[in-house]
């Protein structure tokens, strides 16, 4: 059975990108981003403004991402959903591409770990534009 869980944060836990107390961290990680980028030939301004897209759009996938007491009830994290009910979830992701893409022949039952994740996903993906999510084909 395929299991599709919340990923993408570069940080180890949700709450090094909402808790306060954690803002060194976070101030640290960033920094880091923008030595990476500076690595990948962007220069200093450009760099700066690639690590704040990245830092926006993982803050914003903390925010819908469970947290470790929330991923420990082990009932809420069996949500099972066909492809349609996945697509419906994230409508602007063709699963089926996505998974012929890694090799993976969808199941007729999938289970979705975090549905509030893939749907928050779904929205993050409407609202912030395409150049708001760096990558590394863009640092040349």
């Amino acid at each position: 059975m395929l299991f599709l869980d919340s990923g993408g944060l570069g940080l180890p836990d949700r709450d090094y990108y909402l808790e306060a107390g954690l803002k060194d961290k976070l101030d640290l990680y960033k920094a880091h981003v923008v030595r990476v980028f500076g690595l990948l030939g962007k220069d200093a301004a450009a760099s700066e403004a690639a690590a704040s897209d990245v830092l926006a759009i993982e803050t914003a996938l903390a925010k819908v991402t469970r947290t470790a007491a929330q991923r420990r009830d082990i009932p809420k994290m069996y949500n099972p959903v066909d492809m349609a009910g996945l697509a419906k979830l994230t409508p602007a992701i063709d699963w089926a591409a996505y998974l012929k893409t890694i090799g993976v022949t969808p199941q007729k039952k999938l289970v979705v770990t975090t549905p509030e994740f893939f749907t928050g996903l779904e929205a993050l993906i409407g609202s912030a534009p395409p150049s708001q999510w760096p990558t590394t084909s863009r640092c040349a």
